[in-house]
């Protein structure tokens, strides 16, 4: 892998760019649907708490 990347960054810097961008790009999508799904679960169990405590009183 090592050399793949040595020799891609060496012969074609405009398809090193790209696979570089397309990796911060990949990488920043799946961040954002990690984040927005534990925020989803976190809004999902806070409201399941706050109902409990609500009940409980």
């Amino acid at each position: 892998m090592n050399e793949f990347l040595i020799d891609l960054s060496a012969d074609n810097s405009l398809v090193w760019a790209l696979f570089v961008l397309g990796v911060v790009a990949a990488s920043a999508l799946a961040l954002s649907v990690v984040t927005g799904l534990l925020l989803r679960l976190g809004e999902a169990v806070g409201s399941r708490l706050g109902r409990r405590r609500a009940s409980g009183k």
